[in-house]
């Protein structure tokens, strides 16, 4: 095996790659900007953030790039259109397909467009605005060894708000194949398809220290990040979400009976920890933040989750995470979605600095490790057994007997 630094892009590229195999891996450094994007709290739009953490791909051949965010909340792949003349797309980086040699136009919902045919288009609304595009099929990679033919929308009109001001081109969505307008839309499904991975999973690490990176990995899982042994989860639910069920909410030891039955989604494209309102509620009432000192006496909120084939983990996350220091307020919000799709909780980027995150496509499951932090020395995960709480060792082999989701 060999390992190659990729050139020719200014973000990191890390790809593995052996002498006889072109399958790989890519990792993918993500940069933390201000002016995220507002989604709906419906049963197709998760929740919103004010912030994003976004990184490099390109489309097309010769490839044009674009930075967009890698949303686990939504199912497919939008970057502005050269014909879309709106400020909203100006101000930012727009695909030309006269430019590609290999760009096809497609019907949104089938095949190919024919020279005395129209092209349809497809709307794709959000909390405060929306993007009305044609769908291409043409090159996507990420990276420069990681790529595949798939579908994705260009859009001809977006509307100033919010899109005039994001810091980002566009989106590309990492739900599962469900989210997406088909399986075609699916960046991971072609790149499996493609036989381009290592491994059909990719994975989130969000830094905390200066002198770390940010990295979405696709493909392997970058064993130097964890603090903690993997412990997996299966997906629940229908919806495309990357979520699972859990058992109960706790405040340190003590279970709150609050959200038995609820699912919680890892979604990447929130800044927020969002719920049901009446938890919410209960969470704020218990959790209030009179001053900025009393956040170092604020208990661990942790999520109950049944690890698949095992125990009860609770996965928690200490006042650092869940509150923000500038204003000194919880990092959380109401989200109401009605069954089958919820309750939902839905946990963004406080849960993702804390774990580090697989998203297993082929096992259909999500993966959490504490993850391994610069200056920090990795807190514990609890094992819940007929609520009680006892304490393990996050660094050793298995849970000691001194006697834990999206």
């Amino acid at each position: 095996m060999r390992v190659l630094l990729l050139a020719g892009l200014p973000c990191l590229l890390l790809a593995i790659v052996t002498d006889t195999d072109t399958r790989s891996s890519v990792a993918i450094e993500l940069t933390m900007r201000r002016g995220g994007l507002k989604r709906r709290s419906t049963a197709t739009d998760l929740t919103q953030t004010d912030m994003a953490y976004t990184g490099k791909v390109t489309v097309g051949n010769p490839p044009q790039e674009f930075e967009v965010i890698f949303d686990t909340g939504s199912g497919n792949l939008i970057v502005p259109g050269v014909n879309c003349s709106g400020t909203a797309c100006t101000e930012h980086r727009r695909f030309d397909d006269a430019q590609s040699k290999t760009s096809r136009p497609h019907h949104c919902d089938g095949g190919e467009v024919q020279p005395n045919q129209v092209p349809n288009d497809l709307v794709v609304t959000f909390g405060t605005g929306e993007v009305r595009g044609h769908c291409f099929k043409d090159r996507v990679c990420l990276g420069d060894n990681m790529c595949a033919p798939a579908k994705f929308i260009t859009a001809f009109e977006e509307s100033n708000d919010p899109f005039e001001w994001v810091s980002f081109d566009g989106i590309l969505g990492l739900g599962l194949d469900t989210l997406a307008q088909s399986q075609e839309f699916s960046i991971m499904e072609r790149l499996e398809r493609g036989k381009s991975m290592k491994s059909p999973l990719f994975a989130f690490f969000f830094a905390r220290a200066q002198d770390e990176k940010s990295e979405i990995t696709f493909g392997d899982i970058q064993k130097e990040k964890l603090g903690s042994k993997m412990f997996w989860f299966k997906v629940s639910g229908k919806a495309g979400y990357w979520q699972v069920e859990i058992q109960d909410i706790y405040l340190d030891d003590e279970p709150q009976s609050i959200c038995k039955g609820c699912h919680v989604a890892i979604d990447t494209g929130s800044s927020e920890i969002a719920g049901p309102q009446h938890v919410i509620d209960h969470l704020s009432d218990k959790l209030a933040i009179r001053n900025c000192q009393q956040r170092s006496k604020l208990p661990k909120l942790g999520f109950a989750i049944k690890e698949h084939g095992g125990r009860t983990k609770l996965l928690s996350l200490s006042a650092e995470h869940y509150t923000h220091e500038q204003p000194c307020s919880l990092a959380f919000m109401p989200l109401d979605i009605p069954p089958p799709n919820g309750p939902l909780f839905v946990l963004g980027v406080p849960f993702l600095e804390k774990y580090y995150t697989v998203f297993d496509r082929k096992k259909r499951r999500l993966g959490f490790a504490v993850a391994k932090h610069a200056h920090e020395k990795p807190e514990n995960f609890l094992e819940v057994t007929d609520l009680n709480v006892q304490h393990t060792n996050s660094t050793s082999k298995g849970f000691l007997s001194r006697s834990r989701g999206a």
